[in-house]
């Protein structure tokens, strides 16, 4: 077997920070309503806790999380954690209940999708985004939907791939034969998707000029 320069692991409580910065470093900006202008969450501080506590209490507790790092950061510094998957359950109405309540909770909100969500005058367009992708996601019944792939841009090119596939191959593999599916906001984040296994199955329209691409596990490549 080939010798990477990265290990990868199962996710814990202790990875949370670590992956959410890696998600946020990788976080598309859309322009919805194509206005020139990328629309963003109307409170950023409250999208971030909001990232954790799904990586907290959805992901790691009822989904997967894995991660790659290395054994030294740049220049020899320390370890570094330097890819993640985060899949979430695919029977999910239950968990987005629960984690309504605790975001409203902990966040100290009465409307969460007004705090994480870009303008309320976007939010139509959103919201039908939303329903498309469930309702595919509903219609496909999977055991898991990955909803991140994220690598540090210090790798690029094949390496990228590559660290973007051993992330994803742990659940791949011990779900052979389950429903998988994936989820992109963006061409470049699909393409990833689709390197490391996913076929395209459906595409929702988000705003004027952008698609959010859907995609279903290939059978897992034999050992």
């Amino acid at each position: 077997m080939e010798q990477t320069p990265w290990t990868v692991r199962p996710a814990s409580l202790l990875d949370v920070n670590a992956v959410a910065r890696l998600l946020r470093a990788s976080a598309v900006a859309v322009d919805i309503d194509g206005d020139g202008t990328p629309d963003g969450p109307a409170d950023p501080a409250a999208a971030e806790a909001a990232m954790r506590m799904v990586l907290s209490h959805v992901a790691l507790q009822d989904g997967e999380v894995w991660v790659a790092e290395t054994d030294t950061g740049p220049d020899g510094g320390p370890r570094e954690l330097v890819a993640a998957s985060v899949w979430l359950p695919g029977h999910s109405d239950d968990h987005l209940t629960h984690l309504d309540g605790l975001l409203r909770r902990e966040l100290h909100v009465s409307d969460v999708a007004a705090a994480v969500g870009p303008a309320e005058s976007l939010r139509p367009q959103v919201e039908a985004t939303a329903v498309g992708v469930m309702t595919t996601i509903a219609g496909a019944n999977p055991a898991l939907v990955l909803f991140a792939v994220v690598v540090s841009p210090r790798f690029v090119g094949a390496e990228m791939v590559a660290v973007a596939r051993d992330v994803v191959a742990p659940v791949r593999k011990a779900r052979a034969g389950q429903e998988l599916l994936a989820v992109a906001i963006d061409d470049e984040r699909a393409r990833l998707l689709m390197a490391t296994g996913f076929a395209e199955v459906d595409r929702v329209l988000l705003g004027d000029l952008h698609l959010v691409w859907l995609g279903r596990a290939l059978p897992a490549p034999a050992p």
